[in-house]
């Protein structure tokens, strides 16, 4: 498996443009046609086409709204940079005005695609001023890259190689800091509109404490995320790049702790349904400050340059018990909020839409589902995780496979549970998203393994 993580991290090094291109893709994919309410009308497609509007905004000479025109310049200014990079990476420094052309042709093949899928939506229409303003984004993304690149290109290389290069833990809190993000702004649906901006923040004026009902399961989730990307960010500070970040006095920490959760929580305003509440920024900003004191402890007791092998094995006794924690306290969420019926009727038009292929269709709240479909990827991808981490610290004599198997158990038991719980519904695709969370926590062990191994940092170092 290790070669195999070898060859992973050779593709990513030189296809990692491309791998960001993909995802970005899929990101603008996914915005432009949430609610995924797909018609199943052919009049209605056919009344949909015919209220295209084609001629754009700007020869009508009519600037219809501030805030959509925004959106779609912003959409696309990432796929912008993401294409003008592919060009630099290649060597080409200069841009020629075929390159400039071939930027904008993808940009406008992109938000072509995006804006014919719309035809096939409830709530979408397609309109061509959409289209222009989606290619100005990638022209302006890219426009923003050679004039930064030039200015600021080796400063930002020499700062992330500073700062990455070499030094796993710092990834590996990037990447808990990225869940951590991710989880804060799910289901990824934005709107810049200033009215309701301010709407969101005279609500937050009022109710700062808000607690919801999907408070406390979204809870454990960000404080052990918080936690884990702190220990790792801070325990790799102190290791390689300032010793004295623990010392009595040094305000930098809890700063960036505070900076993290509050900016988290200002980045939510901007999305059309979630919740705003100071009680996520406590629960951050707590999670957080136990991964800097843990960190802090566990440094006390090892001096800096020790052993290569120790900081793993502590590394994965925290995870370990982090787990026991949070698994422990889902458990706990579980039972509590269970209720179950054994009712024929309930139980057999549960099964007819798990099995039905295209029922999912017609479901009113798809955005719920989808959101439901990341969860449970997320979490049988912890839970594979850290079944690994419990085997490489308590039951070595196991063998991996009967780990995924049992992961693979769980997972049922989880479905069938839905048939028998009141307020569940199953689906087929839940089997999918479970199937790749386990699939993806057993690639996620043997990346961790390989960052904190020495191949890693011969590799990475490597000229």
């Amino acid at each position: 498996m290790r070669r195999e993580m070898n060859t992973y991290y050779n593709w990513l090094r030189t296809r990692w443009c491309d791998f960001l291109a993909v995802i970005y893709l899929l990101f603008i994919y996914y915005t432009t046609l949430t609610p995924f309410s797909f018609v199943l009308d052919v009049q209605k497609i056919r009344k949909n086409f015919g209220q295209i509007e084609w001629i754009p905004y700007i020869l009508r000479l009519d600037f219809y709204s501030g805030s959509d025109i925004v959106n779609n310049l912003l959409l696309f200014v990432p796929l912008g940079i993401i294409l003008a990079e592919r060009q630099r990476w290649k060597g080409i420094d200069r841009f020629s005005p075929a390159i400039w052309f071939k930027i904008a042709m993808n940009g406008f093949l992109v938000s072509l695609s995006v804006e014919f899928i719309q035809n096939f939506t409830y709530d979408r229409f397609s309109q061509t001023s959409d289209i222009v303003n989606n290619t100005l984004g990638a022209l302006l993304g890219a426009w923003l890259l050679q004039v930064g690149g030039r200015r600021f290109r080796e400063q930002a290389k020499n700062w992330l190689t500073r700062v990455f290069a070499g030094k796993p833990e710092m990834l590996i809190a990037a990447a808990f800091f990225l869940f951590m993000t991710a989880l804060q702004l799910a289901p990824f649906e934005f709107k810049m509109d200033v009215a309701k901006i301010l709407d969101r923040a005279e609500m937050f004026a009022r109710h700062p404490f808000l607690v919801d009902d999907a408070f406390w399961g979204a809870t454990a989730a960000s404080f052990c995320l918080a936690f884990a990307a702190s220990f790792f960010c801070f325990a790799g500070i102190r290791r390689y790049l300032d010793p004295r970040i623990f010392q009595r006095g040094n305000l930098r920490a809890h700063l960036g702790i505070w900076s993290a959760s509050l900016g988290l929580e200002t980045l939510q305003f901007v999305m059309v349904d979630s919740r705003h509440s100071l009680m996520d920024v406590l629960v951050f900003a707590a999670g957080a400050a136990l991964g800097w004191l843990i960190a802090r402890r566990l440094a006390a007791r090892q001096p800096a340059g020790a052993d290569e092998t120790e900081p793993g094995r502590v590394y994965l006794s925290v995870l370990f018990w982090l787990g026991v924690g949070y698994f422990a306290f889902n458990l706990y969420l579980l039972w509590a909020s269970l209720e179950i019926t054994f009712d024929p009727i309930v139980i057999n038009s549960k099964l007819l839409y798990a099995v039905h292929p295209f029922w999912w269709l017609r479901q009113i709240n798809r955005v719920k589902m989808i959101s439901d479909l990341f969860g449970i990827t997320a979490n049988l991808f912890f839970f594979t995780l850290w079944l690994q981490i419990a085997r490489e610290r308590r039951f070595p004599h196991l063998r991996r496979p009967l780990l995924f198997r049992f992961a693979a158990l769980v997972l049922l038991g989880l479905f069938g549970l839905r048939f028998i719980q009141l307020e569940a519904v199953p689906h087929w695709s839940q089997l999918v998203a479970g199937g790749m969370g386990i699939y993806t926590g057993k690639i996620g062990f043997e990346l961790f393994k390989f960052l904190l191994s020495d191949q890693y940092k011969d590799r990475i170092l490597a000229p």
